[in-house]
């Protein structure tokens, strides 16, 4: 079995396939950086994790509230969220190279000189995962 099968079995938990993405995923920088930030706040929160996977949806009001996100971008994005946290908590990185992510060690901000988180947006669209422009 391929890991894109592997992977395609654990979003059919969550009642959507990994081909649904296509419909569901951000084109929009600021939208892809507000993803970005929804991930990374999951990402680092193992108990937040397990609830969702638990209950098969984005805790929306907990991410809301924590990250400032509006409501509206978590909600329209809830499979793509759920789907790039699984793939950043399986052993399924490289899918992410054709979503436009990537994943890099921590390392200094080019401007600020502050860790940067582990998972951001790649460098071609500017944008961290918190959604700060990177210095070009």
């Amino acid at each position: 079995m391929s890991r894109l099968d592997t992977i395609s079995q654990v979003l059919a938990a969550y009642g959507f396939s990994f081909m649904d993405l296509a419909d569901c995923s951000p084109k929009a920088q600021k939208t892809k950086a507000a993803c970005a930030k929804a991930v990374s706040f999951l990402l680092a929160r193992p108990m937040l994790k397990a609830e969702m996977r638990n209950s098969k949806q984005v805790p929306i009001k907990i991410v809301e509230k924590n990250t400032g996100l509006p409501r509206k971008i978590i909600e329209r994005h809830c499979k793509y969220i759920i789907a790039v946290v699984e793939i950043l908590n399986g052993d399924y990185p490289y899918i992410l190279n054709s979503r436009h992510f990537m994943l890099m060690p921590a390392h200094p901000h080019r401007a600020t000189g502050k860790a940067q988180p582990a998972f951001w947006l790649s460098p071609q669209h500017g944008v961290d995962a918190w959604g700060a422009q990177n210095a070009q």
